[in-house]
């Protein structure tokens, strides 16, 4: 195999340098020429849905002392909420990012085309840690650090609004089970010990949602671009190309009689 490489080097010389070398320069070239991405990472730990529960207001389990950190069905949640379309959307529009992406903002389909962009320079982790991990890359490095904080704060503001909703149908439900004026002595009359027990619970963890995410670590703007790598693109190319060439050698090689 190795004489007949040697043969097909000698032969094909010109085109094996071709297959390896345009290969190589072009993908030097462009990514050389393609825009900077800077990377920004903000890191936070979900936490416990029991923190959530009215009945934790209630008697013995006010004074209980409940895991702060969440647990997998809890990152599950909050992973779920962040990676959806109305987070992406609404920070398109917080942002501005179809102006940014120079899109027509008076376009309802490239407010879609940015939300989508936005989404593929977006990368949402659940480490084994339990931690939400939001990377966001953007050729702008502060307005990177600012969408990863805002994917963050916009998850735990809409999950404590679905929460706040929820002890609030809680009231309503328990508000048309009887019919007096004030909703407490609506309440009262029915049950004491435990309708208006229920309602108050429900009010004071309407009005208490916890948060849902803590913050690890913050993005920061980032002082080095993280995309493209020119290095690592070269290399890949160099590689990727060379084995073609090699592959291309053997296929077409020169039989011995050929050569002698």
């Amino acid at each position: 195999m190795a004489d007949q490489l040697q043969a097909s080097w000698k032969r094909y010389r010109s085109f094996v340098l071709v297959v390896v070398g345009l290969p190589t320069v072009a993908a030097a070239v462009l990514s050389a020429l393609l825009p900077n991405q800077y990377l920004s990472v903000a890191t936070a730990i979900p936490s416990n849905a029991r923190l959530t529960d009215a009945n934790r207001l209630s008697g013995n389990e006010a004074r209980e002392l409940y895991p702060v950190f969440g647990e997998s069905d809890d990152l599950d949640r909050i992973y779920e909420i962040c990676k959806s379309s109305t987070v992406s959307g609404l920070l398109g529009d917080r942002f501005n990012l179809t102006q940014h992406y120079r899109l027509n903002a008076d376009k309802p389909e490239d407010h879609l085309k940015a939300q989508k962009q936005l989404v593929r320079n977006t990368e949402l982790l659940k480490t084994e840690t339990g931690e939400l991990r939001v990377k966001v890359w953007d050729h702008d490095p502060a307005l990177a650090a600012s969408i990863a904080n805002a994917y963050l704060s916009l998850t735990d503001s809409i999950h404590r609004r679905l929460v706040a909703d929820l002890h609030g149908d809680a009231l309503k439900a328990l508000a048309d089970i009887a019919p007096p004026d004030s909703l407490r002595s609506r309440i009262s009359e029915i049950d004491p010990s435990t309708a208006a027990a229920a309602a108050n619970r429900s009010l004071l963890a309407q009005r208490t949602v916890p948060p849902a995410l803590m913050v690890l670590d913050p993005a920061l703007p980032s002082m080095k671009p993280d995309r493209p790598d020119v290095l690592l693109n070269t290399l890949g190319a160099f590689l990727v190309s060379t084995f073609a060439a090699i592959a291309a050698l053997l296929l077409f090689s020169p039989k011995r009689n050929d050569t002698e």
